[in-house]
């Protein structure tokens, strides 16, 4: 991760929100140009406050994809495995399995 949370065009980012049991990954993204994440994070949330002053964290993904910052990349999860073994179906036996 980026100290500062700027990132080159091409960088591919997985956004992550929440905390300890809800921690999850909300979005997977390649950026288009260069990206400053406060920045860009302000100025979502003067756009889309609402009259109470509200913005909707969730909307944060799609309104950067709407402004052509970023693209969804096309990822895949792989679980490798767990206790230093690799999982079964990767055919290799370790010293736990």
């Amino acid at each position: 991760m980026s100290d500062h949370h700027t990132y080159p065009a091409g960088a591919v980012i997985v956004f992550t929100r929440g905390e300890y049991s809800d921690f999850t990954t909300c979005g997977h993204v390649r950026a288009l140009v260069s990206l400053d994440l406060p920045e860009l994070a302000q100025k979502f949330a003067a756009e889309t406050k609402d009259e109470d002053g509200d913005y909707d964290l969730y909307d944060f993904i799609p309104w950067l994809v709407r402004t052509g910052a970023v693209e969804a990349a096309d990822t895949h999860e792989v679980h490798l495995g767990a206790y230093s073994s690799f999982e079964p179906e990767f055919g290799v036996k370790g010293r736990w399995a």
